[in-house]
């Protein structure tokens, strides 16, 4: 399997667990529901990996965790907060290069909709490249569109209150001098 393909699946299963759990819970427990949902679908996941790091001569073992890998070919990492910091794409980016795998996603699940909390991140993207969300909510293209847009104040129609007919006999008045006039005749 191809990781594009994975990485649908995984999405898939995402997006099955945000719908029965909803937003708002700790990351522990999307991550367990996760790892049943993959069963579920026949992905092979490995959890909670412990990936050892070699400097120089040095071996540093455990040197990070990753909540996922599937298929050994994606990187999984679950979050649940309000707004990804760049810190957690950095760190994401670091996993995929130690383990050379193709692919590596995050899964925000504090989020209203699961399509808004992903991010992906393939080994042949530059590392001076932003990190692309999988599902924009509106193309860059139409966001730009829509600053050049909002750019000027909206226009306002001038407001006028409507003269009424007197009536018989007596003179013409506007709306807003007669409530002035009723608000001052009454005690």
């Amino acid at each position: 399997m191809r990781p594009n393909d994975i990485s649908y699946r995984v999405i898939g299963a995402a997006m099955a667990v945000h719908t029965a759990l909803g937003p708002g819970l700790l990351e522990s427990a999307y991550e367990k529901a996760l790892c049943r949902e993959f069963e579920n679908r026949k992905l092979q996941s490995r959890r909670q990996v412990r990936i050892p790091v070699e400097y120089e001569d040095l071996r540093i073992a455990d040197a990070f965790t990753i909540d996922f890998i599937v298929e050994e070919l994606v990187i999984v990492e679950i979050k649940s907060v309000e707004r990804v910091p760049a810190v957690h794409r950095t760190q994401l980016l670091s996993y995929v290069k130690l383990t050379k795998l193709p692919l590596g996603l995050i899964l925000n699940f504090k989020v209203a909709h699961m399509r808004d909390g992903m991010t992906s991140l393939d080994s042949a993207q530059p590392a001076h490249s932003p990190l692309r969300p999988l599902f924009p909510s509106v193309p860059l293209t139409r966001r730009l569109a829509v600053r050049e847009i909002n750019t000027e104040a909206p226009h306002v129609p001038e407001f006028r209150v409507p003269r009424l007919e007197p009536p018989l006999g007596g003179e013409r008045t506007d709306l807003g001098e007669r409530a002035r006039q009723r608000f001052v005749d009454e005690p």
